[in-house]
């Protein structure tokens, strides 16, 4: 189904390539030797070294000759390892890689990731939908990443939209330079932005020189002694105070050791000015096991649910001076309440489950059950957004 336009590969689905690389098995079907003959004559660019050996040998003798001929037709009679020659209104090389081909004519990278040589630490796709450029940029490590996109696009407006809360807003801080738009990027971790280019601008434009994100300045660690309620259906205690934030699974108390389900994190903090009424604060529970959901209130209002690192709400509205009051309800998955109950198979059974957690994944028996960190575990902080 794949057909040419304007010398790209389109699919389907409308999404166009510049060039189809053949694998490097040196094994094609006849229909798909046929496929790429026809491409190269509708003005595909294709790479990939001449085919030796179709797949099967459906069609005996007679079509394993006419498979051969085809090739020496594509690719010629040449034994050479590397090389490049048009055929129809294409154009086909082999020896080299589609990135070195690319970039030897002239075709920067879709996208780089400045001051990181990582290839495995981002992720993105590009789209172009209706005129405009989508590119959406995931950062697949557990680290804050401060970096530098660098997208072949020039002539049009980036715009930053956080898929998180839906915010949409116009980059200040970007470059142009020979067809390609350079944009600093700050990403959470496993954070993910969509930067979509639709605007057209002048291709000599260029962003001023600030950040897209804010920075933000602790002004009160949130440490010492919180009350934590859990549920006694499910074998915690209804109160029990905290000296400091702690991984359940380290408490002696078996009740919250092994505890699965929702818990209650109560606390007063002191705000020793008033807070300003053109600056932005935020609260920051650093981190959350271990599904990673939590809920907060602060002053007995409502701020949502929060599930992904640094786990940021914003307080602006309900921050006042003096005493605040902070309630964090947080979830485990069952996992740990279900080892309990296998590890202490004579005691009071809380979980029903044929899934036995005392074998690993071939069937062998384990000595010890691992446990999941389980719990808020911080640090809590109240920033300012500079």
């Amino acid at each position: 189904q794949l057909k040419v336009n304007n010398g790209k590969i389109v699919v389907p689905g409308g999404i166009e390539y510049r060039v189809l690389v053949l694998p490097d098995h040196l094994v094609l079907s006849f229909a798909v030797l046929n496929k790429v003959e026809t491409l190269l004559q509708q003005g595909a660019t294709v790479i990939g070294h001449k085919p030796g050996v179709p797949v099967s040998l459906a069609g005996g003798t007679s079509a394993q000759k006419s498979f051969s001929q085809l090739s020496d037709k594509i690719w010629g009679m040449a034994s050479s390892s590397k090389g490049e020659k048009i055929y129809g209104k294409g154009k086909l090389a082999w020896g080299i890689s589609a990135r070195e081909f690319l970039l030897s004519n002239q075709i920067p990278a879709d996208l780089d990731i400045l001051e990181n040589d990582s290839k495995t630490d981002f992720d993105y796709i590009h789209y172009t939908l209706g005129g405009t450029d989508f590119y959406f940029v995931a950062n697949q490590t557990e680290k804050k990443q401060l970096v530098s996109v660098q997208v072949r696009v020039s002539g049009k407006q980036p715009e930053l939209w956080d898929p998180l809360t839906g915010d949409i807003w116009e980059a200040k801080a970007f470059s142009q330079k020979d067809g390609v738009t350079t944009i600093p990027l700050t990403l959470e971790p496993y954070g993910s932005v969509l930067i979509a280019f639709d605007k057209k601008i002048s291709a000599t434009k260029q962003g001023d020189p600030i950040r897209n994100y804010p920075e933000f300045k602790t002004l009160v660690d949130i440490t010492g002694e919180w009350q934590v309620s859990f549920d006694p259906k499910w074998g915690g205690p209804v109160s029990v105070s905290f000296p400091e934030l702690m991984d359940w699974t380290t408490h002696s108390d078996e009740g919250i050791k092994y505890y699965s389900g929702p818990a209650v994190y109560t606390k007063t903090f002191n705000m020793d000015h008033a807070p300003e009424k053109d600056k932005q604060y935020f609260l920051e529970l650093g981190s959350v096991k271990d599904v990673g959901i939590a809920t907060v209130k602060i002053n007995g209002k409502d701020k949502g649910i929060v599930w992904t690192a640094p786990f940021r709400v914003d307080v602006t509205n309900e921050l006042q001076n003096g005493k605040n009051t902070l309630e964090i309800k947080v979830v485990n998955s069952w996992y740990n309440r279900v080892a309990g109950d296998q590890i202490f198979p004579d005691k009071k059974q809380y979980t029903r489950t044929n899934i036995m957690l005392n074998h690993d994944y071939t069937g062998k028996r384990i000595e010890k059950i691992p446990l999941e960190p389980s719990g808020l575990l911080g640090p809590v902080k109240l920033v300012e957004a500079k």
